[in-house]
């Protein structure tokens, strides 16, 4: 994906603001005085490059580095609770719910069930809805990336319908497929925006739950019952919405 050097520096400065202040918080005046706009100007141009607003992007921020937290480290939930900026757990345990689709004490759960077995292709949601028709492709980058020596699998794919273009709580549907090729998605009218992610088969629990610069791939609008759609998938740039599904929990219902 390549970006107007504008606006790629405006998403590098934003992005590193919010990281350096994850603890303590940040408003949109000081987000706006960084990058030198008015915050009416500094917002609209926000929604426009990040696909979400300020405050929301902040907390995917602060969700995602709990994740890390949570993932590299024994620390009580309450601690992560704190280094991330929440003053109440029970604030933080219910938002991070929602943000992540598990609680912050089930995410480990997860991970250890993803270091005891292969998670299994499925879908989610009912056909009977109303469908989209698309394709995953890959190119030679990507396919370098999730080349797998050490199991000799195809990659896996999830493909999410989710209700806001950035991927964001617990998707209304999703397929989890493996490799390249074509792909049948449940859709409906609440959830028109289609997101994936795909990695490697042998990938450690922590890369699949709260990966730096994942795979990812988007439609750039809104989908119907009907639609046919592509799915190109890249790199994701540093400053991006972090994934924060935990996708692999999404198999267990």
């Amino acid at each position: 994906m390549e970006l107007d050097p504008f606006v790629e520096r405006f998403a590098l400065t934003t992005s590193r603001v919010v990281a350096d202040h994850l603890a303590t918080g940040v408003s949109v005046g000081d987000l706006a005085d960084s990058a030198g706009y008015s915050p009416f100007h500094f917002s609209r141009l926000f929604a426009k490059v990040f696909r979400t607003t300020p405050a929301r992007y902040v907390a995917a921020m602060r969700f995602h580095r709990a994740k890390e937290l949570l993932l590299e480290h024994d620390f009580p939930v309450i601690d992560v609770c704190h280094e991330v900026g929440f003053n109440s757990v029970s604030t933080f345990s219910r938002r991070f719910s929602q943000a992540v689709a598990v609680a912050p004490g089930e995410l480990r759960v997860v991970a250890d069930h993803l270091a005891d077995s292969e998670i299994q292709p499925f879908t989610l949601g009912s056909l009977a809805s109303g469908t989209v028709t698309g394709r995953v492709v890959f190119d030679d980058g990507v396919r370098a990336r999730l080349r797998d020596d050490l199991v000799h699998r195809e990659p896996l794919v999830w493909i999410g319908a989710y209700p806001q273009p950035v991927p964001l709580g617990r998707p209304v549907s999703g397929v989890l497929r493996r490799g390249q090729g074509e792909f049948l998605l449940p859709v409906t009218p609440a959830a028109p925006w289609v997101l994936a992610t795909a990695y490697a088969a042998s990938t450690d629990p922590m890369h699949q739950l709260a990966a730096f610069k994942p795979l990812v791939a988007m439609h750039p609008g809104p989908v119907r019952p009907g639609d046919a759609i592509r799915l190109e998938f890249r790199e994701a740039m540093s400053w991006e919405h972090p994934v924060l599904t935990a996708l692999p929990s999404l198999a267990r219902g």
